[in-house]
């Protein structure tokens, strides 16, 4: 029986100097800041100027869906992580697609006073 793996999404904070070319260029050699054993992570990008709504919300549910489609991984173990403008994004999409997601781990504190993770089993 195959193992299906956990899918982390971990969404970027908005960062001074990132544009799509620069985090594109960086991806070969950059793993990121979540890199858990036996676990699939997939790094959408969030334009500046939507951050994760409207067109950036979009990119993040079609990578998922990329990601999904072509890996190992377990539907009903889908996790949004993200630090500052990710955080947002996190709790954002969450709301948005509920349905679709089984955890939510935020990273800096901007939109909770504390550290927090949200499991809703399936």
């Amino acid at each position: 029986m195959i193992q299906l793996s956990l899918l982390y999404a971990w969404l970027y904070g908005r960062g001074d100097k990132a544009t799509d070319l620069h985090f594109i260029c960086e991806r070969p050699d950059k793993n990121g800041e979540v890199v858990p054993h036996g676990a699939v992570v997939v790094h959408p990008f969030g334009p500046q100027c939507v951050g994760y709504k409207s067109a950036g919300e979009t990119d993040v549910v079609e990578a998922i869906d990329f990601v999904c489609k072509n890996y190992s991984v377990d539907n009903d173990r889908v996790a949004l992580m993200g630090f500052s403008m990710g955080e947002a994004g996190a709790w954002h999409l969450a709301a948005h697609h509920a349905d679709r997601f089984n955890r939510v781990d935020t990273r800096c504190q901007l939109c909770l006073p504390l550290p927090y993770w949200i499991y809703s089993p399936r």
